[in-house]
């Protein structure tokens, strides 16, 4: 799950600015707490901004992943 989104703010430079804004609108709200991780991730799947897992990687890497990656959206998101 988290490599996923870490994937997705990769290939930021290249993703279509509709879906830059989605994809902002969607870790905004994680970042500010309104939402957790796993809804996250589901919501970019949702809305197939990042592809469907070939296996279930719904599962949630607590602790120093997860504030890896949130030090990467305010990196690369300006949040």
């Amino acid at each position: 799950m988290l490599r996923q989104i870490e994937q997705a703010l990769e290939r930021w430079e290249t993703t279509d600015s509709q879906d830059q804004e989605k994809i902002r609108a969607i870790l905004r709200r994680y970042m500010e707490g309104a939402i957790k991780l796993d809804e996250a991730y589901s919501e970019l799947l949702d809305e197939d901004l990042i592809p469907m897992p070939q296996r279930c990687g719904m599962h949630s890497h607590a602790g120093e992943d997860e504030g890896r990656l949130r030090d990467r959206i305010k990196e690369k998101l300006s949040l």
